[in-house]
Order: C-alpha cells, then sequence, then structure tokens
C-alpha cells in the first residue's frame, strides 16, 4: 500500500507539479492496514508449513522455503536432501505451533516468533522456534529459521 501511494504522488508530481498531500495519520493507517493483511497471510503460510511438514509431504513443506536457504547444511542442495530423508523416516508426526508473534521489520520482511511442539515415533522436543520470512515473487518464504530447545 505504502509504495502505491508514493506512485500515485509521484505519478501527480509528473503530471501537475504538484504533490498530494498525505497525512502522517492517514500513511500510518494504510502501514497499519497493510500489516494486517500481511499477518493474515503468514497465518495462513504457518499453517501449510505445518500440514505439509505433519503430512510428511516433502515437496510442498519445501516450497515454503527460499531457494537459497541451505540451513545448517551449508547449501540448499544438501538442506534439501537431509529435509526428505528426515521426513521419509518420520511416523507419526505432530507438530503444534503456539502462540505466533508476528513482526514487520520491513514491508517485504517478517520474523514469527513462536513455541514449537514436535512429536514422533521416536523423538518429541518442545522449544521456541524462530522464522524469518521474505516476500519472494509475490508470496512469503522462509529464508532463515532457529530453533532453541526448552528443557
Amino acid at each position: 500500500m505504502w509504495i502505491r501511494t508514493q506512485f500515485f504522488g509521484f505519478l501527480l508530481f509528473c503530471l501537475c507539479g504538484c504533490l498530494p498531500t498525505l497525512s502522517i495519520a492517514q500513511e500510518m493507517q494504510a502501514a497499519e492496514q497493510d500489516n494486517v493483511i500481511a499477518e493474515r497471510q503468514i497465518r495462513q503460510f504457518l499453517e501449510r508449513w505445518r500440514g505439509a511438514w505433519e503430512a510428511r509431504d516433502a515437496d510442498l513443506y519445501l516450497a515454503h522455503y527460499a531457494p537459497n536457504f541451505a540451513g545448517k547444511a551449508g547449501n540448499p542442495s544438501a538442506w534439501q536432501a537431509n529435509r526428505r530423508q528426515a521426513l521419509g523416516a518420520a511416523s507419526d508426526l505432530e507438530i503444534r505451533i503456539d502462540a505466533p508473534e508476528i513482526h514487520f521489520p520491513s514491508p517485504a520482511r517478517a520474523e514469527v516468533h513462536f513455541q514449537q511442539h514436535y512429536r514422533s515415533a521416536s523423538h518429541t522436543d518442545l522449544g521456541k522456534k524462530v522464522l524469518v520470512l521474505v516476500r519472494w515473487d509475490g508470496r512469503w518464504l522462509i529464508t532463515a529459521e532457529t530453533f532453541t530447545p526448552l528443557h
């Protein structure tokens, strides 16, 4: 919304030599509205990510990550192969995301903090997860993630 407002202001300036007056309150309201829409998109994104992970759908799960995401593997190909192997080996997955908090350092970047509960037939953990998302070709994708166990 902010970019659209700036573009139309610039266009009006070019056509008639005047700048529109947009109050700070109007700009703040537009930014808040953009954040509400982005937050809804991110909450839906989180549920699709969690669902793909829990269903062990490797292709759909990996589609939530930026193409250059490498995790701790050092390169995207190694990380993706590792995730495919881990998803294939897991059984009876249950993943729960509690109390996600979404922050917007910029309009095209979000940080999501939540408590993650993971349970499979062979492993259980609970911890704090932070996902860094960026808009990539019009959709949100994970570019970084950290997990800190709570024990």
